[in-house]
């Protein structure tokens, strides 16, 4: 998932450089950057190499680069599925084949980079979670979201995937006070407690655990 996409310039042929000059500023003004022959960088970068040194073309390439990079930006931050973290890397293709020196490109490159592995490590922690692996150290579902969450904060997978390593902690802790394993029922709750704040869940499942052992304890009392 954290491979790099590759992008290739369109192929633009320039007959009336004034025309092409007109085409591209329609192009930037509509948002359409890169995507075809159409699109105003390809032509820009057409213009540039039919009249090298062009002042006003210099300057559009200069603006559809800053509208890039805003598109790139608000892309990575427009969701955490996969069609979306595509779509930033779509645009981060095209400023590491132009810009690749450019230090707001490599700050954007480095933050999609980090995206990636965060859906990587995402993907691992459900395929541990499939597999019942829950906070087993380095390969449980617990520490790859941890990973995925260092590399993206915001994204709400990894939230979701931690809040059901807990759910599922806490249904073993469970079900091992129904059998009447009390003192395992207690470290699982523990273990439960560690993966994330949420203590009216943690105390809730507490609150079960002590009614099934008082439960217990009643009826061992009635039978004597």
């Amino acid at each position: 998932m954290a491979e790099v996409l590759s992008w290739s310039l369109p192929d633009v042929r320039i007959d009336d450089p004034a025309r092409a000059r007109a085409q591209a500023r329609r192009a930037l003004a509509r948002g359409d950057l890169f995507e075809t022959a159409s699109s105003a960088i390809p032509i820009l970068l057409a213009l540039q190499k039919r009249e090298p040194g062009n002042a006003q073309d210099a300057q559009l390439l200069a603006k559809a680069q800053a509208a890039l990079l805003a598109q790139a930006w608000i892309a990575l931050a427009g969701g955490d599925d996969l069609a979306s973290l595509r779509f930033a890397q779509r645009h981060g293709s095209v400023l590491r084949a132009l810009w690749p020196e450019h230090p707001e490109v490599v700050r954007y490159l480095q933050a999609v980079d980090r995206a990636g592995q965060a859906f990587d490590e995402v993907e691992a922690g459900d395929r541990a979670l499939r597999a019942g692996l829950l906070d087993t150290p380095e390969q449980g579902a617990l520490a790859h979201y941890r990973k995925a969450q260092a590399l993206w904060p915001a994204l709400a997978r990894v939230q979701q995937g931690i809040a059901t390593v807990q759910a599922r902690l806490i249904a073993q802790a469970l079900a091992l006070a129904r059998q009447g394993d009390f003192d395992a029922a207690y470290a699982m709750l523990a273990r439960a407690q560690r993966t994330r704040d949420d203590d009216e869940v943690i105390a809730a499942a507490r609150a079960s655990i002590e009614a099934a052992r008082a439960d217990r304890i009643r009826r061992l009392g009635d039978e004597g």
